[in-house]
């Protein structure tokens, strides 16, 4: 029943109005297979219903199943949503634990933590953890990531999750990465912070402040291209006499 598209929601019906003496078989045999409802597309509703709903001791017994496997089950597509749910709605202790086996696991040559921030469902579970962290884990997500800045900017899923970042820090006064020089001439002073496509070279990019866009990882997709910023010291006469409006049609009468 559990995992059926109208039994599962009879089995969560069940759990939350019939006695103790009914529900507690129910549950010890939802527990005995959950690793295998959270993956399914219909029992991972059921588990999730335990873990807002359950006593302490069936959550307990959820998120010790969990653990060991917080990387493989955060990139399912179903699994997922019992993760973020776990980190939710688990004791601090256990909080704890999920956080430092994803901040301490190896993916092969990358962090456990690389590899969920660039995936379209783990970088969801990311996103749920660094929320509820407390402040030394936050830290240690924070140190975590800063080396694979650049890198994680290449992708769709990554962009997104240091943009949510990028405003925590900014909150908190510190910058999630430190500037790049700007490489504006002297004199073409550009208060925006963003280089104009015209003067980057070789696929160089400079980041600014807000959501991701094409000039920077961090300029702001919704406003559009920013307007080159020119000094007027680039247009300026080299008399220290304004020139006229009409010179130039001056000159051009007097030919004819």
């Amino acid at each position: 029943l559990s995992t059926h598209a109208y039994g599962c929601r009879v089995i969560q019906r069940i759990l939350e109005y019939c006695p103790t003496t009914q529900t507690r078989p129910i549950l010890d045999e939802l527990l005995e297979n959950t690793e295998r409802l959270v993956q399914d597309q219909y029992g991972n509703y059921v588990i999730q219903h335990v873990l807002e709903h359950g006593d302490l001791d069936d959550k307990a017994h959820i998120v010790s199943e969990l653990q060991g496997k917080v990387l493989m089950l955060s990139q399912h597509k179903f699994a997922s949503n019992v993760v973020e749910k776990c980190v939710t709605h688990s004791t601090r202790p256990q909080r704890v634990t999920l956080i430092d086996e994803v901040c301490n696991t190896m993916d092969g040559p990358h962090p456990a933590l690389f590899t969920m921030m660039k995936d379209q469902f783990a970088n969801y579970v990311v996103q749920k953890m660094y929320d509820v962290a407390d402040p030394t884990q936050k830290r240690t997500i924070q140190s975590k990531i800063k080396p694979h800045l650049q890198t994680l900017r290449k992708f769709p899923y990554g962009k997104h999750i240091l943009a949510k970042f990028e405003k925590s820090f900014m909150k908190s006064g510190q910058p999630l990465s430190p500037p790049n020089p700007c490489n504006f001439e002297p004199g073409n002073f550009n208060p925006t912070g963003i280089n104009h496509p015209a003067t980057l070279t070789s696929n160089q990019y400079m980041p600014a402040m807000g959501g991701m866009g094409p000039y920077g990882a961090f300029a702001n997709s919704h406003l559009g291209p920013v307007s080159p910023q020119f000094s007027t010291s680039t247009f300026a006469s080299s008399s220290s006499t304004p020139s006229s409006p009409f010179s130039s049609f001056q000159t051009l009468s007097h030919a004819f």
